[in-house]
């Protein structure tokens, strides 16, 4: 069976980190809807979801899916490239570590899972202001020994 790891909203989230957009108010009720209804998808599709609260103060924790990048074999945990988000990661870890081995990328290398796609056995990462290209070459260190690129 399929594990998701998600994570509960934050009463936080209003100060969430932007970059592209200008801030708007954020509909808790609706953001709520929306998060209940992205876990049934999940488990309609016959994931086992879980949803973790150990990030619940940080503002940006349910974007769960930047804080690591999962491979079959390994979890990679990023370090986060904005100021408010680094504490996140460490915050999965002890969930992570139950399903695979554990890697970290270390500061000041920066990596955010946002900015990697997995293609196969081929990881495109984008340089960005959240990942330098120090992350870059510390996840290539980590993958390659799994026979990724």
């Amino acid at each position: 069976m399929l594990l998701v790891l998600t994570h509960e909203l934050s009463p936080r989230m209003e100060f969430c980190e932007l970059t592209h957009i200008p801030r708007t108010a954020i509909d808790w009720e609706l953001a709520a809807k929306q998060h209940d209804a992205y876990c049934a998808m999940l488990r309609q599709c016959g994931a086992d979801v879980r949803v973790l609260s150990v990030n619940r103060d940080l503002p940006d924790c349910v974007f769960i899916e930047d804080t690591a990048i999962i491979l079959d074999e390994a979890a990679v945990l990023a370090s986060m490239g904005a100021a408010s988000r680094r504490a996140e990661p460490a915050g999965i870890e002890s969930e992570l570590q139950k399903h695979r081995e554990v890697h970290r990328v270390d500061w000041p290398a920066t990596l955010e899972g946002g900015d990697v796609l997995r293609l196969g056995r081929t990881l495109l990462t984008g340089v960005s202001s959240r990942t330098n290209r120090a992350g870059v070459n510390a996840l290539e260190g980590i993958v390659r020994r799994y026979g990724y690129r």
